[in-house]
């Protein structure tokens, strides 16, 4: 009978060092890259809902329906009011009206949104009971509308530079106002 002989072969304790401190660079070099991109399309998916509100209360302008109440999902919100959104509570809506003479008389739309860990500061809303108990912090996003002689525009961005709204870094080019609350209409 001929023997077999087997060659044995083993990485010695230097090589797997060396492979785990590449398998530990590459993490290091990637997680920021993809929390980037989680957040980058939880806010596309925002935006897809905050253009959903929008065009529902420009569409309702359009249709002469009062400023001051705004309907979706077949209620209708005034001033300050929180809405879910969707179903999963993932985001909320909100709803501004600003008389003549406050803020310009101008109607606002904001969405909350929760799931965007890895912006600084970030806090998610809460829910219970189909109330938010607590707004969190670095996750709205906002949509001013108005209109100059019946021809409708809005502005995209932030609400005003405080703790709730998303940083403009993370938000999209067509979205980088500032300061809704405080900008000349048309300014952003």
């Amino acid at each position: 009978m001929k023997s077999t002989k087997f060659k044995k072969t083993a990485h010695s304790l230097t090589e797997m060092v060396v492979i785990i401190g590449i398998v530990a660079l590459l993490a290091a070099l990637t997680l920021p890259a993809y929390k980037n991109y989680v957040i980058k399309a939880r806010v596309s998916n925002a935006l897809e809902y905050l253009n959903i509100l929008k065009d529902t209360l420009l569409q309702q302008r359009a249709e002469f329906v009062p400023a001051g109440t705004f309907t979706f999902g077949g209620t209708d919100r005034t001033h300050d009011t929180k809405f879910q959104v969707t179903t999963d509570d993932s985001i909320w809506g909100e709803y501004y009206y600003w008389g003549p003479g406050t803020y310009n008389g101008i109607e606002m739309v904001c969405v909350l949104v929760n799931g965007l860990q890895g912006i600084d500061g970030y806090a998610e809303f809460t829910v219970s009971g189909g109330v938010i108990t607590a707004n969190g912090t670095k996750n709205r996003i906002c949509v001013r509308t108005y209109s100059n002689d019946e021809i409708f525009n809005h502005d995209c961005g932030r609400f005003a530079d405080e703790t709730r709204d998303i940083p403009l870094e993370h938000l999209p080019v067509g979205c980088q106002c500032s300061s809704l609350s405080t900008a000349s209409l048309g300014s952003c």
